[in-house]
Order: structure tokens, then C-alpha cells, then sequence
């Protein structure tokens, strides 16, 4: 449990509802579930998370299903991970980049907006981004009154780079 709006948060050990951890854990073992409250979360620019996952036990980073989402001001880089899902969170002002090598990502359930670009599954390097799927996200680039109508301003929800293979894109706004 995860949740830095509760006065008795800390880093020590997995937490639970009574002691929640105050941020986000970075590597995470297979089966690991990561229940997220609160927020905004943010470290620096970007929040970088490895997650072990198998498919028996896949790892899982989430808000939940219903009421507030927790709010992430960061940039989520995800790079070396399989077998994770990432649901029911509310980024703002970040993308979501999923950095080669990655498999069996999941990014489903969001809000995240606020940026020019949301979700790019991008060229880390070595290895590829295999199986990857972006799966019912309310995606926009900027609240409606922040747009500047102008000048052309380049957005985009979601980039699939060339070290990417079976990616799917599904249900997203």
C-alpha cells in the first residue's frame, strides 16, 4: 500500500493501510501488487520502475477501480520490466515512456494528460518492447483551457517506435 497523504506513511517495508509507504517503489519482484492512494506523487522528473513480473504472477502498480485515482506529477519510465500493469492512476504533466527491453506491459484504465506527448514506447537502447497493450485511457494532451489555438502545437497520445512489436492500442479517448 502506497499512500503519501496518510500522516503515518513510510519507506519501511511493503506497507499496508494502517502504515502505507510514502512513494513509490522502484523494483518490483514478481507478484508484486502496489495498491496506490493519494498523490500527486512525484520524484524529480521522472519515477523509473522495473518490474520482475511472470505471467503466473504478474506485478501490478494500481488506484482503485472506482472513486479518486491517485495522482502521479511525473514522468513514469518503465524499462526492463515484464509482466506489468499499470491501472487507474491520474498523470498529470507527465508521459508514460516504456523504454526497450520490455515485455507484456500493460497500460489500461488511466487519465493522463497534460503533456504533448502521453504514452511513447520508445528505443531504450538494447532489446525490444514485445506485447505491449495501451487499453481503455481517457488520453489528452492539455486541459481545454491551456490549448493554444495559436500557433501548431505537435501532440500526440500515443508513439510506437520501430523496436516495438505486437503493440496494441485499444478503447482509448
Amino acid at each position: 500500500h502506497i499512500d503519501n497523504t496518510n500522516p503515518n506513511c513510510n519507506n519501511n517495508g511493503n506497507g499496508n493501510p494502517t502504515t502505507p509507504r510514502c512513494n513509490i517503489p522502484t523494483n518490483l519482484p514478481a507478484g508484486s501488487v502496489v495498491e496506490m492512494r493519494g498523490g500527486p506523487y512525484t520524484s524529480g522528473t521522472s519515477i523509473s520502475i522495473t518490474a520482475t513480473g511472470t505471467e503466473l504472477q504478474p506485478v501490478f502498480i494500481k488506484g482503485p477501480a472506482t472513486g479518486q485515482k491517485p495522482i502521479i506529477a511525473a514522468a513514469v519510465s518503465i524499462s526492463g520490466s515484464s509482466y506489468l500493469i499499470l491501472e487507474n492512476i491520474d498523470l498529470i504533466g507527465g508521459t508514460i515512456d516504456l523504454f526497450t527491453p520490455n515485455d507484456h506491459v500493460v497500460v489500461r484504465h488511466n487519465k493522463i494528460h497534460s503533456h504533448s506527448t502521453l504514452i511513447a514506447i520508445k528505443d531504450g537502447g538494447s532489446g525490444l518492447n514485445l506485447d505491449s497493450v495501451i487499453f481503455d485511457n481517457e488520453i489528452y494532451p492539455y486541459e481545454s483551457n491551456t490549448y493554444n489555438n495559436f500557433f501548431d502545437q505537435d501532440h500526440q497520445g500515443v508513439i510506437v517506435s520501430a523496436k516495438s512489436q505486437r503493440t496494441w492500442t485499444l478503447d482509448n479517448e
